[in-house]
């Protein structure tokens, strides 16, 4: 029999985890969309990876403009906390 093991999904982290968790550029609060934490400020996606955030820098990746809610299109994005 073969079995599949299924990765924990971003339903994983719990409500009071994601209050915790900052970007590490802004130290702004992130949001979960789809299995990413996204801070829209410094317009970065953090990767869930077997259900643990990976709030490094050098793992996250670049959003687009199209996945910029319009609140924050058109602003700069910051790189250190204000």
């Amino acid at each position: 029999m073969n079995e599949q093991k299924q990765a924990p999904d971003a339903s994983a982290i719990s409500a009071e985890l994601l209050e915790l968790l900052r970007c590490p550029l802004t130290h702004k609060p992130v949001v979960l969309v789809d299995n990413e934490l996204r801070c829209y400020e410094s317009r970065k996606g953090y990767p869930i990876e077997d259900g643990i955030p990976v709030m490094l820098v050098e793992e996250a990746r670049d959003l687009s403009e199209n996945e910029i809610p319009e609140s924050f299109r058109g602003q700069t994005p910051l790189t250190a906390p204000e």
